[in-house]
């Protein structure tokens, strides 16, 4: 688990614009240099689903 679980869960729970959170736990990760190994299950998942919208959107680019 990392030390921005917490902050992540709280912004998550509060409705907060999903982008916005998303940009904001790229940044974290990027900054503290993480991997895989230092997140929570919590943190897996989002970064995946990060990762699925991601490649959803590239893919509706492509068609249009």
């Amino acid at each position: 688990m990392s030390k921005y679980e917490a902050e992540l869960r709280r912004r998550l729970a509060s409705g907060e614009d999903i982008e916005e959170t998303a940009r904001w736990y790229i940044d974290c990760v990027i900054k503290q240099r993480m991997d895989w190994k230092d997140l929570s299950v919590l943190e897996v998942r989002f970064m995946k689903r990060i990762h699925e919208g991601y490649t959803q959107w590239m893919a509706n680019r492509k068609l249009h």
